[in-house]
């Protein structure tokens, strides 16, 4: 009976030293195989795993991509990917799931490894897909909403157009009869060395350097006033012409588009 509590408490032992290079050894990664893919989709796997991996940003392949008699294995490093800081596995997981998300796998084959990849964390990986999902804009439910309003707004843009026009048009109009006719001066003119009401700034400019320089230089007014005014008129034309076209939304998305590599 000493005997057998002996070889008990030996073999008890043993097995609480030996559990954390037991635990090492026999741990695996979780993996998942694809049994037989179409030939189409083994390349495919392939080069989602070499994306995963080339984008991650960390020391080590996350993702492992393995085939063998018909059957494509894609294994996860679960162990430096808990070493990562909270942060880290973030954005490491929605890469993954975003690659995978977008790949050209198979429907089925790629919602399986997707929840695959999405069960080994779930706390993560349902914080990642509800960030996604509530703060990413829908513009397609935005413009169900904005549909019944389309046209009048036309409507209203139209008209702002028409007095954009109509408003550039009269300013030029006053601007060169306070630069050209030395009464309208006269009558704009409240006190020396203040912007008249009424008249804009470059058209006051311009007056303004010609006068200073009378005695020693000759300065045309007007093409002080045209060279300044015209970067002006040139900005209100692009923009109305794209607004007339039906182009604007178009031009603010492509200016959108090059201000997107800032976003990690």
């Amino acid at each position: 009976m000493k005997k057998v509590r002996r070889v008990c408490l030996l073999v008890f032992l043993a097995g609480v030293l030996l559990f954390p290079f037991l635990n090492v050894c026999c741990g695996a990664n979780p993996r998942i195989t694809i049994s037989e893919p179409p030939d189409g989709n083994k390349g495919k796997m392939k080069d989602l795993v070499s994306q995963v991996n080339t984008m991650s940003g960390v020391k080590f392949d996350f993702l492992t991509y393995s085939f063998k008699d018909g059957n494509v294995t894609i294994e996860i490093d679960m162990a430096d990917y808990k070493n990562l800081t909270q942060k880290g596995r973030q954005r490491l997981m929605q890469l993954t799931l975003s690659t995978v998300q977008n790949s050209g796998v198979s429907r089925i084959n790629r919602n399986k490894i997707y929840n695959f990849i999405a069960d080994e964390d779930v706390a993560v990986s349902s914080l990642v897909r509800q960030l996604s999902d509530d703060v990413r804009a829908d513009f397609a439910g935005a413009y169900s909403y904005f549909k019944p309003f389309g046209s009048g707004l036309g409507i209203i843009l139209g008209v702002l157009v028409m007095a954009i026009m109509a408003a550039l048009g009269l300013t030029i109009v006053v601007d060169l009869s306070y630069i050209t006719i030395p009464w309208v001066q006269l009558a704009f003119e409240e006190k020396k060395h203040e912007k008249p009401w009424g008249v804009s700034i470059e058209a006051w400019k311009a007056v303004e350097e010609a006068e200073s320089k009378s005695g020693s230089d000759y300065i045309n007014p007007l093409s002080v006033y045209f060279r300044s005014k015209s970067k002006q008129m040139a900005a209100i034309s692009l923009c109305l012409l794209y607004l007339v076209s039906g182009q604007l939304y178009n031009f603010i998305a492509d200016v959108m588009d090059y201000f997107r590599g800032l976003l990690p």
